[in-house]
């Protein structure tokens, strides 16, 4: 198999996760080649079977062009727990993903033993009913550019809806890497002032398009509804209208998600060894896995009525 590997020298801790994946994919007999991201060219993925990225802004043309192509792409960012980025952490894991920004169309496709979440160490609390608040979790710009909306209308837009279905006091809580985006009326606003594991303490549900918040709540035994393409939208709510009484799923079911999530991200030390090659070269061999066109926007609106 020879791979691309996209990366820019101005970011040592992507080259240095490049260089790891590269030393990985030699070991298992594979070739591969670094490219310049921001000097992406369409044509240039062509000679590859697979290509790795990173980058939310910079990867969208490679990963929409390798789609269209059926190249494999692999995307790569930090991890849905134990998120580490700069400084390359101990303890920090990093998520990739097949053919799609999360691995929503295979990563439960095949239960996975539970032994990888068992060594995060986190505690999956019990469901409370003692909240008041509905937190609406905004998410990046960046990512929101992908389906064509602007994070602050978006906002609005979806807090307006929820009005609709509750009177409970709404939480606005921007991305906390959001360049403190204006209050929304009506909303408590909470930007960098709370951790979100102190707002879901308060909180009787979760609303969000795809923000990472949704792993936090249904760890924290918090309903979540997910309106766009959230690694959590398995155990989520999609249907803003039963906000006042929510799906959460069985202990079972949620023990069983965050089994599969565990195997969609991994340790530095875990590239280097080559671990994460060997997992990503057997997702790639699976039909269901296979490059297919990014999803329309207007599917996450519509899909069930959980």
């Amino acid at each position: 198999m020879r791979v691309a590997i996209y990366c820019q020298n101005g970011d040592p801790s992507h080259v240095v996760i490049a260089e790891s994946l590269g030393k990985s994919i030699r070991k298992q007999g594979d070739t591969f080649e670094f490219l310049p991201i921001r000097k992406f060219q369409a044509d240039q993925i062509r000679a590859f079977d697979a290509v790795i990225t990173y980058h939310i802004t910079l990867s969208k043309p490679i990963m929409d062009a390798c789609l269209k192509s059926r190249v494999h792409v692999i995307y790569y960012d930090k991890g849905y727990t134990h998120r580490g980025w700069r400084g390359l952490r101990e303890k920090a894991y990093y998520r990739f993903s097949v053919n799609a920004f999360h691995p929503l169309h295979y990563f439960q496709s095949r239960p996975r033993p539970s032994d990888r979440w068992q060594a995060l160490g986190i505690e999956l609390k019990k469901p409370s009913q003692k909240g008041k608040e509905v937190i609406f979790a905004g998410c990046s710009q960046k990512f929101a550019a992908w389906y064509g909306l602007d994070i602050t209308e978006y906002a609005q837009n979806v807090i307006a809806q929820i009005q609709k279905h509750t009177r409970r006091p709404i939480v606005y809580r921007p991305k906390k890497s959001a360049v403190s985006p204006p209050p929304i009326p009506g909303t408590r606003y909470s930007h960098r002032e709370q951790k979100i594991e102190h707002e879901l303490e308060r909180a009787h549900a979760l609303v969000t398009f795809s923000s990472n918040a949704a792993v936090d709540a249904i760890i924290a035994g918090i309903p979540a509804f997910v309106l766009g393409p959230s690694i959590a939208r398995p155990v989520s709510n999609t249907d803003l209208s039963k906000i006042e009484n929510p799906y959460f799923p069985s202990d079972k079911e949620r023990l069983q998600w965050c089994s599969d999530l565990a195997y969609c991200q991994w340790r530095f030390d875990e590239i280097e060894c080559g671990a994460v090659w060997e997992s990503l070269k057997e997702v790639m061999s699976r039909p269901e896995s296979k490059p297919q066109t990014r999803q329309n926007l207007s599917e996450y609106h519509t899909i069930g009525s959980r």
